[in-house]
């Protein structure tokens, strides 16, 4: 959501409404390339225990310029997603059950004290297309993440940690 190529799609200052329909082609138009901003996997089976995971190289490990193996656990619905986005929500917005999850970096790593974190993701928006049939969805959400770093990557230069709390939107992915 603080991406300006895409909060000024949905939010178009010429325009007083809101633009969901637009934010959905322009994320599908980045989404096919590989420079994407993040990717989140939640499985199916995520009611039953089922982990996803996360990646993004806003949280990256310094050290390795790579983007954390984050996982996604103790996944769960939630009726009522308690976040709202500074753009508001459309006229035509779905309200449905949303979900929840812990995150953190798979397994130890070297030069990771600890991380922990969090993500919540809700409908934002729904429209068949006539056309083809095809359900095209849109989602909120955020997510917080904190890791610090153990004296290994302090002393290297690398500060003490990370930590970040970031709204985004989302559009399932092409597969």
């Amino acid at each position: 959501m603080e991406l300006p190529f895409l909060n000024n799609v949905y939010a178009p200052s010429s325009n007083s409404s809101l633009e969901p329909e637009e934010l959905y082609k322009t994320i599908l138009t980045y989404q096919a390339k590989p420079d994407s901003t993040a990717n989140i996997f939640i499985p199916d089976d995520y009611a039953t225990g089922g982990n996803g995971t996360f990646s993004s190289s806003v949280v990256c490990d310094p050290c390795m310029e790579s983007p954390f193996d984050i996982s996604i656990t103790k996944i769960k619905d939630v009726a009522k997603h308690k976040f709202t986005s500074p753009y508001g929500r459309p006229d035509n917005a779905w309200n449905g059950p949303g979900i929840e999850g812990h995150m953190k970096i798979d397994g130890g790593r070297c030069g990771i004290a600890s991380s922990s974190g969090s993500i919540k993701m809700a409908p934002l928006w729904k429209k068949v297309d006539v056309a083809d049939g095809k359900v095209l969805e849109l989602f909120e959400g955020t997510f917080t993440f904190k890791v610090s770093y153990s004296s290994l990557y302090s002393k290297s230069g690398y500060g003490r940690g990370q930590k970040l709390t970031l709204p985004f939107w989302a559009v399932r992915g092409v597969y």
